[in-house]
């Protein structure tokens, strides 16, 4: 059973600001993809992304849909990057004995976390992909094998999945 920490890149600052836009109390029950025009305030400066890719008001988080596919590829690259890591570690707690599980846990818990906020950002912008579906159900499987934090874990999921229905309707 490996136990050391797993080394992995700092995370995208596209997939950082808007994994914390979604977390962001309030949290966010629409969602809207269009032509942002946020106030430019750099002195000029034409290249602001990921800064004015998305903004959020009360509780309606928007992306701009001029920045989506330079989003898009940042979320795939992302996500691809953190899967290789989460198939070769073996990374299902249901195959852990239950003595090695706490310390398992903990130890990859920054891989759950990352990849969960990767499959956030992939799935909003391209909610088709069945593999991110498949890994976040995985990685919710593990974060409810703690019975205490079970409720609060299925409760994100609906609200996340209500917002990505907002936008995609038939996802």
């Amino acid at each position: 059973q490996k136990t050391e920490k797993m080394s992995m890149h700092p995370q995208p600052e596209p997939v950082s600001v808007l994994a914390h836009l979604v977390k962001e109390e309030p949290k966010p029950t629409g969602l809207e993809i269009a032509i942002l025009h946020i106030e430019e305030d750099n002195g000029g400066d034409l290249d602001t992304y990921p800064t004015n890719a998305f903004a959020k008001v009360g509780v309606h988080l928007g992306i701009n849909g001029s920045d989506l596919p330079r989003l898009a590829r940042d979320f795939q690259r992302e996500y691809k990057s953190l899967r290789s890591l989460f198939k070769a570690e073996d990374y299902c707690m249901l195959d852990h004995t239950e003595e090695g599980a706490d310390l398992y846990r903990e130890n990859w818990r920054p891989l759950i976390t990352r990849i969960r906020d990767a499959t956030t950002c992939l799935l909003l912008v391209c909610p088709d992909n069945s593999t991110a579906w498949a890994d976040r159900r995985r990685v919710v499987l593990n974060l409810t094998a703690d019975e205490n934090h079970a409720v609060g874990i299925y409760k994100e999921e609906l609200t996340f999945i209500n917002l990505l229905f907002t936008q995609h309707s038939k996802a």
